[in-house]
């Protein structure tokens, strides 16, 4: 009771859109964002009938649109990241070919027999194709060179860390300063000009113990090139990508909130 009135108790409760119960399981908002997802999808397809599907570029760019919505909640991603990047890191083809595959798929049952490279072969040659044009996406473009092996592992997940280290987009001096939270790009943590995803998966020295287990675990050293070919052939590989994900991004985002505070406290004094 609070001044006269009873109180329900209930096993969680809803703050800032997160969902936490009384166990800090978040089984509950895990729920309930994949209810949304599901809803999403369920969307998706009444926009794509197996007699046709999206034709004009109207159509096409607002059904994408809906896509990446979707597709950024899976990945744990900044809603900056591109159409691009979205759909490779969450291993999905855009939607419009997904439709047009629906209904490649509808007319050779129809019709009973095959009518040259399978449906989803055509997919994957449109997306490879689009995603060479695409002048979004750069940084997840060179790490994930082959998407029809990622497409089709067998086994690794992306979590919020790992989806910054393999986007670009998160706690890295050049994103920040990209979209005004700070002023330049540089390094906080070494003496390097530009604090890319990129410097610090390969290079910055502050990383060098973290990055010096991934490097035992791939074998060689990390570049651009071997790093996701490796975490598809071994899931101890892809944990251990995570694991240095985790390891670095999170002391990054500290001192990002410990320079955020500071600033405000700077203002304040003046």
């Amino acid at each position: 009771m609070l001044d006269g009135h009873p109180l329900e108790l209930k096993q969680q409760m809803k703050y800032l859109g997160m969902v936490v119960d009384r166990r800090l399981s978040f089984k509950e908002h895990i729920a309930e964002a994949a209810a949304k997802a599901r809803r999403t999808a369920n969307q998706l397809a009444r926009l794509m009938p197996n007699v046709g599907g999206p034709k004009q570029l109207p159509n096409v760019v607002e059904l994408n649109k809906v896509q990446r919505t979707s597709l950024l909640r899976s990945i744990c991603a900044y809603g900056t990241i591109s159409e691009t990047a979205a759909n490779i890191l969450a291993a999905v083809p855009p939607a419009d070919l997904l439709a047009r595959e629906r209904s490649l798929v509808f007319h050779e049952k129809r019709a009973g027999e095959a009518t040259g490279l399978p449906p989803r072969a055509r997919t994957f040659a449109a997306w490879r194709a689009r995603i060479a044009k695409s002048l979004t996406g750069r940084w997840t473009k060179r790490l994930v060179g082959d998407i029809e092996a990622w497409c089709n592992r067998k086994h690794g997940e992306l979590d919020f860390h790992l989806t910054q280290v393999l986007s670009g987009h998160g706690c890295f001096g050049v994103y920040l300063q990209k979209i005004g939270k700070e002023e330049s790009g540089k390094f906080h943590h070494c003496q390097g000009i530009a604090d890319s995803a990129e410097h610090t998966l390969m290079e910055c020295q502050a990383w060098e113990e973290d990055r010096g287990r991934l490097r035992c675990a791939i074998g060689e050293d990390v570049t651009v090139e071997n790093l996701v070919p490796a975490m598809l052939r071994s899931p101890d590989v892809w944990h251990a990508a995570k694991d240095f994900a985790r390891a670095v991004m999170v002391v990054k985002e500290e001192a990002e909130r410990a320079r955020e505070i500071a600033s405000r406290n700077s203002e304040e004094i003046i």
